[in-house]
């Protein structure tokens, strides 16, 4: 497996109550630099934006990363920021905004493919509704497979990735578990349309990371993950360990049996924390948990999951981090 970090959450980034963020400003070239520093990244995931910036400037973005002994994993898209999408984006009831929404994601693909990245990942978060009454549900779903359709054909050679949600910024989203999603891929039937699964959405939706990363794999549709951690009640993007001991273990069991050597990506807010520290401290325990499945033995677990003991379970986990 290969690991990188979204970096455009690693800056002074505020929340609802400290819009001005909690530390000083990086320039991005100093972020790059002071991510090489913890020795533990194969690339960064940028976020492209039509409005331009430094991570959407292949000139400027490639040759820093170049020299820094750094690839682009994915890119993410940008539409959920701006008051355009407000109705929505690629499934938007206005037919203007989804041509609109089109053609920007048209240009992300182009710059994918110029950077060189693996992919290009649509978190669409303004899709979606608020109230009942709101919304034609086949229309919308319609439309957003059609729009999916068309970008998928533009750029066959480009694997495009949709990143299930339960909510936020709407209150219900359109593309909001795993499933959802994979029903899209089969009604839009094009092999380079996948997921990007966040665990941390896997999380707040109540769900199993485990479960929903090995039912992508077993469609062939999982083609990056997010890593971070929360709670369970909200998509809190913490450092990757810090809550979910057994859970991360059993998910790093299924990528190894089945086979993952993508992308995994850390992506986390934090906002007090050092955020170099803390992508290096995520990537870490990742790699440990990896350790630990190796050092347990798939026979053992497949043993154990046969077994069906969750006491048998506990104890295992247990003796092998803790070796008492």
């Amino acid at each position: 497996m290969k690991y990188s970090t979204i970096t455009g959450s690693l800056n002074n980034i505020g929340d609802r109550y400290m819009s001005g963020g909690y530390k000083r400003p990086y320039k991005y070239e100093e972020l790059i630099a002071e991510l090489i520093k913890m020795n533990v990244l194969d690339g960064v995931e940028l976020s492209f934006s039509t409005e331009g910036g430094v991570e959407s400037d292949e000139a400027t973005i490639r040759p820093l990363l170049e020299a820094n002994g750094l690839v682009p994993s994915f890119v993410n898209s940008s539409l959920f920021g701006e008051q355009k999408w407000m109705y929505g984006s690629l499934s938007s009831p206005d037919k203007a905004v989804r041509e609109q929404a089109i053609s920007d994601t048209k240009e992300g693909l182009d710059f994918t493919r110029a950077v060189g990245a693996a992919g290009y990942n649509l978190w669409t978060g303004q899709d979606g509704f608020d109230y009942s009454f709101q919304t034609d549900y086949q229309k919308q779903w319609q439309d957003f497979s059609a729009s999916l359709a068309v970008l998928c054909d533009y750029a066959p050679d480009i694997s495009i990735t949709m990143e299930p949600k339960l909510r936020e910024p709407r209150n219900r989203s359109l593309v909001d578990t795993v499933t959802t999603a994979l029903l899209i891929c089969a009604e839009v039937n094009r092999d380079n349309l996948g997921l990007t699964i966040d665990v941390g959405h896997t999380l707040q939706s109540g769900g199993n990371m485990a479960r929903d990363l090995d039912m992508a794999l077993k469609s062939d549709r999982l083609f990056n993950i997010h890593a971070n951690d929360n709670y369970g009640s909200w998509d809190d993007d913490m450092i990757v360990g810090s809550v979910r001991l057994p859970e991360y273990l059993e998910m790093f069991y299924v990528l190894a049996k089945r086979g993952y050597d993508k992308w995994i990506s850390v992506d986390i807010f934090p906002y007090r924390e050092n955020q170099f520290e803390a992508v290096r401290e995520s990537i870490l325990f990742m790699e440990t948990y990896a350790k630990l499945v190796n050092r347990i033995g798939m026979k053992k677990l497949d043993d154990l999951i046969e077994g069906q003991s969750a006491t048998e379970m506990m104890k295992l986990i247990r003796e092998s981090v803790f070796s008492v």
